[in-house]
């Protein structure tokens, strides 16, 4: 509140509606939660328009119908209390891949060491089963400590994820 424009905002009888949205980011070479406010007024919705009601009409004699001319009949109506303003926010679109892998790192390095400890489970299992009755028990035992390795370092970076974030 010690926005004038952001005090505004909030006293301002046009908004009805407010929404609040934060995300976690990297700013200036730091981890940062950031906060939006956004202020607006729901688009009028459009009435639904009544179907017409049809309804049998018995068959006339057409020496029974006189003819009489037509009157032009409309009724302007105006409401003076509404408001039309165009909605120039954009719809909610799905983030891209590319968007969600570089504004979450810590999820990307994630994704990259779950990737690396696939590609090692897969060498591992190829060097075992493929000429199994020769085996190399150094080959075997580096790939073993190379996922436990890997999955160590997953452990510790999504502990740090979750530890070290605090919200200001």
């Amino acid at each position: 509140m010690n926005s004038a424009g952001h005090r505004t905002n909030i006293l301002n009888s046009d908004y009805t509606e407010i929404g609040i949205a934060t995300s976690q980011g990297i700013y200036q070479g730091r981890e940062t939660v950031f906060v939006v406010q956004f202020f607006g007024t729901p688009a009028r919705e459009i009435a639904p328009i009544a179907p017409e009601k049809l309804s049998i009409v018995p068959k006339a004699n057409a020496a029974e119908i006189s003819q009489t001319q037509a009157k032009e009949s409309f009724t302007e109506v105006k409401n003076e209390n509404a408001k039309t303003v165009p909605s120039s926010a954009p719809s909610a679109q799905k983030p891209s891949v590319a968007g969600v892998l570089v504004s979450e790192p810590r999820l990307t390095v994630n994704y990259l060491y779950y990737f690396l400890a696939a590609i090692v489970a897969l060498a591992l299992a190829l060097k075992i089963f493929i000429k199994i009755r020769v085996q190399h028990p150094a080959l075997i035992a580096n790939g073993v400590l190379m996922i436990m390795v890997l999955l160590t370092v997953i452990l510790a970076n999504q502990y740090l994820s979750a530890t070290l974030t605090q919200i200001l």
